[in-house]
């Protein structure tokens, strides 16, 4: 089981200013959360390819968007020398048919996946694209459990884990922020003004995905930017209740400096039954118009930060892929430019993780 030991934060911020393209990777080892919780377990990235955003998801345009898919994994393909690497989905479609013929099809690639059965992305889905909505808008659940549970038991070990991606913290915001007009979720003040006692967990909704976790031996990421205090205690409760299942994991897309995520966010939440630890490294926060064209140092010093995690997240995946993504203000659809293959911005990525 893990044990939590400490680590000089002030040494870690020293060793992260990195400067160059690629850093290098034998600063990365500052944070050692302890011993993994299932041995001979191998860390996991996670590159979340369908976020489920409007006219350009991969399950949106599928079958048309399965070769720029194929590409995307065979890019992947040096990592699993050393990582578990998982395609990440958030899985909204009316189409039930399309959405098992798309999971086939990764399968049937060898690639592994995982689902976001919660996601705050869920709820900017448009009123006016009903093709795209998810099952339970209101409480940003993508899919029914049952469906959840068969594409769970149909995939075996090829489904992964399940991830709740700033579930609470979506929550505190749709019904204190929005209702009241207030829609600055990407400024941390929303962050400051979230009432600390508000508990931002349905737990009745969403301990059926952990236990369903546990018992097909899968990860579930709790994926948060602020770990309130009642986000905390449901995240410890789940862990407790479901052994080496829950992975704890902050989200850096709120401006937090990586010395403070893991002192303040993520070691509240590491008990001796947590899996492990996560992080999730998001490409929006260095980019005005949603693209990122160059890495700043931060974008080293936060994967730097990944060393001793289990699970590790990246997204926007237009960062290192040819795929729509947010421009200018504006979302893409899909096109012929759209093939799936890397940018510029992932061999340095894949050499770096490769060297950690």
């Amino acid at each position: 089981m893990p044990v939590v030991t400490s680590f000089d934060m002030a040494s870690a911020a020293v060793k992260h200013r990195h400067r160059g393209l690629v850093p290098d990777p034998s600063a990365a080892a500052c944070f050692h959360p302890g011993q993994q919780a299932v041995q001979g377990m191998r860390p996991a990235l996670l590159f979340t390819v369908d976020q489920g955003f409007y006219y350009g998801s991969i399950a949106a345009n599928w079958p048309h968007s399965e070769a720029a898919l194929r590409n995307v994994w065979a890019s992947l393909q040096p990592l699993l020398a050393r990582y578990d690497v998982v395609l990440g989905f958030t899985p909204i479609h009316w189409d039930w048919g399309l959405l098992q013929r798309m999971f086939d099809a990764v399968h049937g690639m060898g690639a592994k996946f995982s689902l976001d059965v919660f996601s705050s992305d869920n709820f900017t889905q448009p009123l006016v694209y009903p093709v795209r909505m998810p099952y339970c808008q209101p409480y940003a659940q993508s899919l029914p459990f049952s469906s959840v549970q068969y594409l769970m038991a149909h995939h075996g070990p090829a489904c992964a884990g399940l991830r709740t991606h700033e579930h609470g913290f979506w929550y505190q915001w749709g019904i204190h922020e929005e209702r009241a007009g207030r829609q600055d979720w990407l400024s941390n003040e929303i962050v400051n003004r979230m009432p600390a006692e508000a508990n931002p967990y349905h737990e009745d909704m969403v301990e059926p995905f952990d236990k369903a976790c546990a018992d097909g031996g899968k990860w579930l990421m709790h994926c948060e930017p602020s770990m309130k205090p009642a986000t905390v205690d449901t995240i410890r409760r789940f862990t407790d209740r479901y052994p080496a299942t829950v992975v704890p994991a902050f989200a850096n897309n709120l401006g937090n400096t990586v010395e403070q995520y893991w002192p303040v966010e993520i070691q509240p939440c590491v008990t001796p039954c947590t899996l492990g630890w996560g992080l999730s490294v998001q490409t929006w926060r260095w980019s005005a118009d949603g693209y990122l064209v160059a890495y700043p140092d931060e974008f080293w010093a936060w994967v730097s930060s990944s060393a001793g995690a289990v699970l590790v997240e990246f997204s926007a995946a237009w960062t290192w892929w040819n795929l729509p993504g947010y421009r200018n203000g504006m979302w893409e659809g899909w096109g012929p430019q759209h093939d799936g293959r890397p940018t510029p911005l992932l061999p340095p990525l894949v050499d770096y993780l490769l060297r950690m």
